[in-house]
């Protein structure tokens, strides 16, 4: 069984127009969510993990403030280019190639790819993913090579950030 949990990057900041998508930063409830679900998170047993996140500073500030929160060491993150503006099968690309000795794969990345990602992987739909919300999936595969539509069994949505 392999674990997969989605992470949407936490709230960002559309202040200054004149940066590139790829450089907007959190906002300051970004932040506090950020800190706050990671503290949450760092509590749950996850075992033997391995972090991709998209190459945006929102996506990485995200995943990097879960690791200041203890979920886990910075050495297990692995910025990954093909998450940023991508399809689902880039996720799926993504996961295919990865170590089968890690059990759980968190993923950091962007709306509406990671609600549209969740529900292919789950064959159900759920409302999209808020910043900073988090999809536990179960998958019942042995090896990340067979990950495909459908082979998440159950999901878990994680949601502190709700006003």
């Amino acid at each position: 069984m392999k674990r997969i949990i989605l992470v949407r990057h936490a709230h960002s900041s559309w202040h200054n127009d004149s940066l590139p998508d790829i450089d907007k930063p959190l906002d300051d409830r970004g932040y506090q969510d950020a800190h706050e679900m990671g503290r949450y998170l760092s509590r749950k047993d996850f075992s033997n993990k391995l972090v991709l996140a998209s190459p945006a500073v929102r996506t990485l500030t995200t995943a990097l403030i879960f690791a200041r929160e203890g979920l886990f060491n910075q050495s297990e993150l692995r910025i990954t280019p093909a998450l940023y503006e991508a399809t689902e099968d880039k996720y799926f690309e993504s996961i295919k190639g990865q170590d089968d000795s890690f059990q759980d794969l968190f993923i950091f990345g962007h709306n509406p790819t990671i609600s549209l990602f969740h529900n292919l992987l789950v064959k159900r739909k759920i409302v999209d993913l808020s910043p900073c919300q988090v999809v536990i999936i179960d998958c019942s595969v042995s090896s990340w090579s067979e990950v495909e539509a459908g082979s998440g069994k159950s999901s878990v949505v994680v949601d502190m950030t709700q006003d």
